[in-house]
This record gives structure tokens, C-alpha cells and sequence, in this order.
């Protein structure tokens, strides 16, 4: 069965994040993030890359805008805080994990 977890904010904007495939040899996963309109992410540190298409809606951090149709990398070490005002479905693939960082 594949993974679904579910999380909010401060202001009641929902995450889920769905499993859609992963790999325990070489530790890629391929999630599904929906968020809805307002959903604000923790700030974040990358231990790998992170691969992020945006499906609908359009992603925001610190370092810019992503509509729809927009391919995003996160490099390994990277730091960002994402947010959506919109709402938004992304197809993230990664390999490693994320560090959470004290504040955002």
C-alpha cells in the first residue's frame, strides 16, 4: 500500500502527500504533494536532489514563481521554504531526505 500523509498549517491549508513509487535499492521515491490555497511548507534543507514538476497551480520560495509546467531542482544542501497561494499539484521526485531547519 502506498504512503499517504496529510498535514496543516497556522492557517488551516492542507499537504497531502502521496507515495506513487520507490525504489529501496537506490532510495528514489516518487511522490504526488496537493496543496491547497495558503499552504505554507517548513523551511527545509535538501541531504540529495529533489527533481519538482509542477502539475497545477503554480509553487513559490524564497527564489521565485513556478506555474504549471515548470521543472524545478533543488540541489543537494539547497535551503527554501515553499508556498502556495493558489493551491498546487506537484510530481517531486527524490532521492535522500529533507533536513528541517529551526525557523522559517
Amino acid at each position: 500500500m502506498k504512503e499517504v500523509v496529510k498535514s496543516s498549517n497556522n492557517n488551516g491549508a492542507i499537504l497531502t502527500v502521496e507515495e506513487l513509487a520507490k525504489d529501496s535499492e537506490s532510495g528514489f521515491v516518487i511522490h504526488r504533494h496537493i496543496s491547497t490555497p495558503g499552504y505554507v511548507g517548513e523551511k527545509h534543507g535538501h541531504t540529495d536532489f529533489e527533481w519538482v514538476y509542477v502539475a497545477e497551480g503554480e509553487m513559490k520560495d524564497e527564489f521565485g514563481s513556478y506555474p504549471k509546467g515548470t521543472f524545478k531542482i533543488n540541489e543537494k544542501g539547497s535551503v527554501h521554504c515553499s508556498y502556495t497561494e493558489t493551491g498546487c499539484t506537484l510530481l517531486v521526485i527524490s532521492r535522500g531526505g529533507h533536513a528541517p531547519l529551526s525557523g522559517k
